[in-house]
C-alpha cells in the first residue's frame, strides 16, 4: 500500500504516448522539456490529483455512511454501501483513498468475524494520524464493539482514551460522539467508577437524540440500569430495566428485550425473589434469550424448592447441552448442594472465584460467598465462619 500515488515511468510514457528514454534523460537533466511538453506533463498530474482527491473523498463518505448504516442498524442501506464498497475497492486501493479501506472491511465484518474485525484495525491503526476526527472515533468505537471491555479493559481502555484525548472534536458528528460517549460510559463503568460512567452515558443520549437514534439510546438506558444494579441500587435498576423494557417492546426491539429480561432475572435471583426470578428466566428463553446464567438460576431455584431426586434431575438436564464454562462449574457447585458433596462444592468455588476474580467481579464473587454462606450456615459452621470472614474482608477492601 501508498500513502502517496508515484506514477511508474511506464505509465507516463504509454498514457502520454512517450519514450521512456526521453523521460529518463529529463529526469537525469540531460534534455529539458518544451514549454508544450510541460505542459501536457502538469495536465496531467493535475487530473491525476483531482481523482486522487475524489477517490479519497469518495472513501471517506462511505465510510461515514457504513457507519451510520450500522449504528442506525438499517441492514438495507449497510448492503448497499458494502455493494458500492466491493465495486471500488481495488480502485480505491490504487489511490489515496486507500487508507479507510481496513476500516471499512472492520466495520462491515464487526457481526460476523470480529477476529478479521480485530486484524484489520490493526491495520487501519497505522493511517490514525490521516484520519480527521470524525474517522479516528469511528475507529475507537469500532474497536470498542469489537473487543470484548469486560476481558480487555485495559487495552481497550488505553486504545479509545488515546483516540479520546488527542481529538479537538471539531464538527464530530452527532451519530459518532454519542457512540463515542457510550463505549468511554461502558469502560468507566467496568473501571469501577459507576458515577462518572453515567455521566458518559447522559451525554451519550444527548447527542443520539438528535439525531433521533432510537435503538441505540435504548441500549445506553440499559446500560445506565446496570449502573445501579452494580451500585445495589436495586429498586431504581428495576425501575430502570422495566422502563427501558417498555420502550424496547414498543419497537419490537428483540436484542434489547432479551437484555432486560436477562437482566431483571440475576436482578431478582440476587435479591432472593426466586418466584420472581423464575418467571423472568422462562420469559427471557421464550422471548429466544441463550444467556448460560439463566440455567443456573433454575438450578438453584430447584435446589431450593424441589425434593433432591427431582433436583438431581434438573441440574443432570441442565449440564447435558451446556457448553459454557463458568455456568458449567455453577451448575456443578449446585450439584454439590443438592448431594451434600463438601469437597465438590468447594473444588467448584475455588474454580469459579478464580474465575471472577481474573475478571474483577467484585459483585458475582459476592453472590458466590452468599451462595455458599447460605449452605454452610447450618450444615458446617467452621466452614461458615471461614467464609464469612473472607466475605467481610471483600466489603471491607
Amino acid at each position: 500500500m501508498r500513502l502517496i500515488n508515484y506514477h511508474s515511468v511506464s505509465k507516463l510514457s504509454q498514457d502520454m504516448n512517450i519514450n521512456k528514454t526521453f523521460i529518463y534523460n529529463v529526469e537525469s537533466g540531460k534534455k529539458s522539456l518544451s514549454k508544450t511538453m510541460l505542459s501536457k506533463v502538469l495536465n496531467y498530474y493535475h487530473v491525476e490529483y483531482d481523482r486522487d482527491i475524489r477517490l479519497y473523498e469518495e472513501a471517506y463518505d462511505l465510510t461515514i455512511k457504513l457507519y451510520e448504516s450500522f449504528v442506525f442498524k438499517n441492514n438495507e442501506l449497510f448492503e448497499k454501501y458494502i455493494k458500492e464498497f466491493k465495486e471500488k475497492e481495488d480502485i480505491f486501493e490504487n489511490s489515496r483513498g486507500f487508507i479507510f479501506n481496513e476500516l471499512i472491511v472492520a466495520i462491515i465484518n464487526l457481526l460476523k468475524n470480529k477476529d478479521l474485525t480485530s486484524i484489520m484495525l490493526e491495520e487501519a491503526s497505522k493511517y490514525l494520524l490521516f484520519y480527521d476526527d470524525n474517522i479516528s472515533c469511528i475507529y475507537a468505537v469500532i474497536y470498542g464493539f469489537a473487543k470484548d471491555i469486560y476481558k480487555n479493559l485495559e487495552d481497550t481502555k488505553k486504545v479509545i482514551f488515546d483516540i479520546y484525548n488527542n481529538n479537538t472534536y471539531n464538527n464530530i458528528k452527532p451519530s459518532i460522539k454519542g457512540m463515542l460517549y457510550y463505549q468511554i460510559g461502558k469502560i468507566i463503568g467496568y473501571d469501577n467508577n459507576p458515577i462518572e460512567a453515567l455521566r458518559y452515558y447522559e451525554e451519550a443520549i444527548v447527542y443520539l437524540k438528535d439525531i433521533y437514534c432510537i435503538e441505540r439510546i435504548n441500549q445506553v438506558k440499559i446500560e445506565i440500569a446496570g449502573v445501579f444494579l452494580r451500585l445495589e441500587l436495586f429498586d431504581t435498576a428495576e425501575q430502570k430495566y422495566h422502563q427501558a423494557m417498555d420502550e424496547a417492546m414498543k419497537y419490537n426491539y428483540n436484542r434489547r428485550i432479551n437484555a432486560c429480561l436477562n437482566n431483571l432475572a440475576y436482578l431478582y435471583f440476587i435479591q432472593k425473589r426466586y418466584d420472581e426470578c423464575e418467571e423472568y428466566v422462562y420469559k427471557a428463553k421464550e422471548a429466544g434469550s441463550t444467556h448460560p446464567d439463566l440455567n443456573y438460576y433454575l438450578a438453584y431455584i430447584a435446589y431450593l424448592k424441589q425434593p433432591k431426586k427431582q433436583a438431581r434431575l434438573v441440574v443432570n438436564e441442565l449440564l447435558k447441552n451446556e457448553e459454557d464454562l463458568y455456568t458449567q462449574r455453577m451448575l456443578k457447585m449446585i450439584q454439590g448442594f443438592i448431594n451434600d458433596n463438601y469437597k465438590n462444592i468447594d473444588l467448584y468455588f475455588d474454580r469459579i472465584k478464580k474465575y471472577l476474580e481474573d475478571l474483577d467481579d467484585i459483585i458475582e464473587i459476592k453472590e458466590l460467598y452468599k451462595l455458599n454462606m447460605a449452605y454452610y450456615k447450618e450444615r458446617n459452621r467452621d466452614r461458615y465462619y471461614q467464609l464469612v470472614d473472607e466475605y467481610l474482608e471483600i466489603i471491607e477492601n
